[in-house]
């Protein structure tokens, strides 16, 4: 089961594969009984882009229920 669904995945180990299926589990039984999921996006982006963080703040703020954190890590002088 894991070369196929790695195969399918084009992930490049084994252990990627099992790690997928057990979250993919998790969070499958957690929708199937009405639990709460988290997740988590990461966004690197040009900081230098016109418009893009205030995009990013009306966003936040727009989805104020379901974003209820942000943090903003400098990846180098271009890139957070």
């Amino acid at each position: 089961m894991i070369p196929k669904r790695n195969k399918r995945s084009e992930l490049v180990h084994s252990s990627e594969a099992v790690r997928d299926m057990i979250r993919d589990s998790l969070i499958r039984r957690n929708w199937e009984q009405d639990r709460s999921v988290l997740g988590v996006i990461t966004l690197v982006y040009d900081h230098s882009q016109p418009q893009l963080l205030s995009r990013i703040t009306r966003l936040q703020h727009d989805c104020h229920d379901q974003i209820i954190s942000s943090t903003h890590v400098h990846v180098d002088h271009d890139y957070c």
